[in-house]
């Protein structure tokens, strides 16, 4: 089990937090999602641990390499300071203390089951 200090939630950038702004996904940031940035906010108020989760800093996304990819990390690291107030931690791997994941793209499937929750 989890240590509760440790613990956080993922949230997407593009398409989640943010508004997706290009086909290339990669150009520009969009604009704060409003209901999301409120939530993210509400989450970090309480004490809660909450990291940017995004392709964008996946060196290998776009064969763009290291420098590119930590270009972006910096770039969503400024856009969370003038949105959120502070820098969170961007990440494009999940972890075993993620206790949860909020994507537009993501389905969810029932533990051990393999079958997709209603």
């Amino acid at each position: 089990m989890a240590n509760k200090e440790k613990e956080h939630r993922l949230v997407d950038f593009d398409g989640t937090l943010a508004v997706h702004k290009t086909e290339d996904g990669m150009s520009e940031l969009g604009a704060p999602v409003p209901k999301m940035l409120e939530q993210v906010k509400a989450w970090l108020t309480k004490g809660e641990k909450v990291k940017i989760f995004t392709a964008r800093v996946n060196p290998k996304s776009h064969n763009q390499g290291e420098a590119a990819a930590d270009a972006q990390r910096k770039a969503i690291q400024a856009w969370c300071k003038k949105w959120i107030g502070s820098a969170l931690e961007v990440v494009c791997d999940k972890d075993h203390l993620a206790k949860e994941i909020w994507d537009d793209k993501a389905v969810r499937v029932e533990k051990n089951r393999g079958e997709r929750t209603k």
